[in-house]
């Protein structure tokens, strides 16, 4: 069983579940998470580059910060994009009331 409790007046509220075919929008969430996340990279590579072949030759602090702020980036992208196993992209009446639990766990994660 999972530890999610969803108040009865609250379920009551919502429409039909559909399990079969529900209406998702991973596919939306899957290609913006990507996309962003190579811009992002190669932007940062291209500083990077710049900084050590084109101008001072030197990299200094806050290019490195924002290498370890991609890092973490990064990081959060995987953990959306796992996500949708467990159900983002859906309506929340959508999610199997099983994949709740699972989507709880990679909230925290992301979150922590």
């Amino acid at each position: 069983m999972s530890s999610v409790k969803i108040p009865p007046a609250v379920l009551a509220s919502w429409p039909k579940p559909n399990y079969v075919d529900p209406s998702s929008q991973a596919h939306i969430m899957i290609g913006a998470e990507t996309a962003l996340i190579i811009i992002t990279t190669m932007i940062i590579g291209l500083r990077m580059y710049t900084r050590s072949f084109l101008t001072t030759g030197r990299i200094n602090l806050d290019d490195w910060l924002m290498v370890v702020a991609l890092i973490f980036s990064i990081a959060t992208t995987i953990l959306n994009l796992v996500a949708v196993n467990y159900g983002w992209g859906l309506h929340l009446y959508d999610v199997p009331y099983n994949l709740l639990e699972g989507t709880q766990k990679v909230t925290n994660a992301i979150l922590t």
